[in-house]
Parts: structure tokens; C-alpha cells; sequence
């Protein structure tokens, strides 16, 4: 299963001069995020008007989705008990809770 891919947005300000464009990474607006999983959208504020902040917002929620602290090696081995945890949190994300996993 493929991890969302998760956008970061900007929600401008009124009289914001970059409001036409919701990816401006140089105004001060308030920062969001945005993916979907099973065709359902979901946002959420990145807590920032800053990019960068934003950026470790993503990071965060992207590892919180999938269960998975972040980049490793391509050459490094998954082991069954990562398995289990990176699937469950997946399950989790789409809204399954634990008595739905534990019946199957």
C-alpha cells in the first residue's frame, strides 16, 4: 500500500498579494495540509505560516499515517513486526478502528 501524498497549502489572509496562489511559499499566511486516502479528502492546519514549519508538520503527519519514522535505506529489511505496524496504521488512517481489525 502506497503512503498519501500530502500537499501543503497556503489559506491567505484577505488583501494577501499572493492570494491567486495557494502554493506561494514567501507569504505569511497560514499553512494547511491536504491528502486523501480510500477517496475521501481530508485537511488539516500545519499549525504555521511558515513553509518550513509546515514541512516538519507534513513529515510528522505523513509518519503518523503510515506508522513509519521517516526515510531509510532502499537495502534495509522490513521485518514482520514493522509490517504489522505500518499496515495497522494504514487501517487506522482509513477509519477502521480495532475491533474492525481484530475481526479479520
Amino acid at each position: 500500500m502506497k503512503p498519501p501524498e500530502i500537499t501543503i497549502f497556503v489559506r491567505h489572509a484577505k488583501g494577501c498579494k499572493y492570494a491567486d496562489d495557494e502554493l506561494a511559499t514567501t507569504c505569511n499566511c497560514r499553512k494547511h495540509l491536504r491528502w486523501s486516502i480510500a477517496g475521501k479528502q481530508y485537511r488539516k492546519q500545519a499549525g504555521s505560516r511558515s513553509w518550513s514549519e509546515a514541512v516538519k508538520a507534513k513529515r510528522a503527519l505523513l509518519e503518523h499515517l503510515t506508522g513509519d519514522p521517516g526515510e531509510k535505506p532502499k537495502d534495509a529489511p522490513t521485518t514482520i513486526a514493522a509490517a504489522i505496524k505500518t499496515f495497522l496504521a494504514f487501517k487506522s488512517a482509513e477509519g477502521l478502528d480495532r475491533h474492525v481489525q481484530a475481526a479479520h
